[in-house]
């Protein structure tokens, strides 16, 4: 009888990396991206083959990381990343005070002309022009506003008055252009 099956055992022997991933270089956080990366099998009989269903052992990348090990049926194979450390936020500065920082309770506060720098972990500093202030009804008890970026707070010092008062011989009030109040004048022909 004629009738059999001839079973060829080939297993793989090895794999490598033949071509390079487009990217190699990250800054951490970053997942690792495969393109462009082949990776060829080659079998115990000397063929081989180009492999699609390879695994990889990494995919968000950290400052640790200096290879990805890719596997195949029990083997594997380093390919060589470079992950920069993003740096963090270490502390933030008030640079410049905001314009305004008298207020009548009740007012909210104006952080134009507030510089905000943060200065990171490598070394660097950045101005910030998005933030978070804790405060925007203001309130007479009201002394700071605190500024975060980022778990990383400043204060500004303000001063909140309940009202204007009159003193005698004061009946109206002239708004301070450069406070941004109204302020007790003296009343015209007034002694």
């Amino acid at each position: 009888n004629e009738d059999y099956v001839k079973i060829v055992i080939n297993p793989v022997r090895s794999i490598e990396v033949t071509n390079t991933p487009t990217k190699t270089e990250y800054a951490e956080g970053e997942s690792f991206d495969a393109s462009g990366m082949v990776v060829t099998a080659t079998y115990a009989d000397g063929a081989n083959k180009v492999l699609t269903d390879y695994t990889v052992d990494k995919t968000v990348l950290t400052s640790e990381d200096t290879f990805v090990t890719v596997s195949y049926k029990g083997l594997t194979v380093s390919v060589p990343v470079t992950v920069t450390a993003v740096a963090s936020v270490e502390s933030i500065e008030i640079t410049s005070n905001p314009t305004k920082t008298a207020y009548l309770a009740g007012q909210t506060f104006d952080a134009a002309g507030m510089g905000v720098v943060a200065h990171m972990s490598d070394g660097t500093s950045k101005e910030v022009s998005v933030y978070e202030v804790d405060k925007t009804v203001l309130e007479v008890s009201d002394e700071k506003v605190t500024v975060s970026y980022e778990g990383k707070t400043a204060e500004v010092a303000i001063s909140v008055t309940a009202h204007a008062t009159f003193a005698e011989g004061q009946s109206e009030l002239v708004f301070d252009l450069e406070n941004g109040l109204y302020t007790p004048s003296p009343t015209a022909g007034a002694d």
